[in-house]
């Protein structure tokens, strides 16, 4: 190295004054957060054990989130973090339609649609919730009668929406999102689309002129 230019004297200099001082800066992995308070635990690059830290004031971060910290007098700081949140974890999504047979109820307890399958959603992270976007089309046989749907998460119905329909064998199309905000751990779940006959008379219907999808987003708070 050449001494004589004053670039190369400046960097010798910050070289030895880093080598001596304590580590101040780091970066990790978000393990848990505190969600009523500044306290989190993270995983430092490099290390195995999750430590004690604190969110600064700006900063908003869940589980899984890569984060920078600072270390001001003993405790760790977060300082910036670089969220997951911008894309679905898992996405999952099903079309689908009756045959010239329709499928049918007149029960007031919600059953799963014959046509709909029953399939498994698989929820990555602790944290997140599910999403459920849910349309289908379906007509009645009688005046006022009201459609309930709902998702069935490991044996748990989930309301989505209830409708109205008001004109005998008038096809209606139908629209539901819901947030399924229960506190469900990571896991692999078992997940079907539902519908039964709320109140009112006569039965309901879904033959080949109707639809119905569903889709299932894992989302972040």
């Amino acid at each position: 190295m050449a001494y004589n230019d004053p670039l190369n004297i400046i960097a010798t200099i910050d070289a030895r004054i880093d080598s001596r001082l304590s580590r101040i800066t780091a970066m990790g992995e978000v393990q848990t957060v505190n969600p009523n308070g500044r306290e989190a635990t993270v995983t430092m690059y490099g290390g195995a054990q999750a430590i004690p830290v604190k969110r600064a004031g700006h900063v908003d971060c869940n589980p899984g989130d890569k984060v920078g910290l600072v270390k001001a007098e003993r405790d760790w700081w977060i300082a910036w973090s670089a969220p997951r949140r911008d894309a679905p974890a898992s996405l999952h999504t099903f079309l689908g339609g009756s045959s010239a047979t329709p499928d049918t109820t007149a029960l007031a307890t919600y059953v799963t649609l014959p046509t709909a399958p029953t399939f498994a959603l698989t929820k990555r992270y602790d944290a997140t919730y599910i999403e459920a976007d849910a349309r289908m089309g379906a007509y009645a046989t009688s005046l006022s009668a009201k459609v309930g749907t709902a998702v069935l998460v490991n044996g748990v119905d989930y309301d989505l929406a209830t409708y109205m329909i008001n004109t005998v064998s008038d096809h209606k199309h139908f629209t539901a999102i819901a947030v399924i905000m229960s506190a469900l751990p990571a896991g692999l779940y078992t997940v079907a689309y539902r519908w039964k006959r709320v109140s009112g008379s006569g039965t309901l219907n879904i033959n080949n002129d109707d639809f119905w999808s569903v889709r299932y987003t894992e989302r972040w708070p």
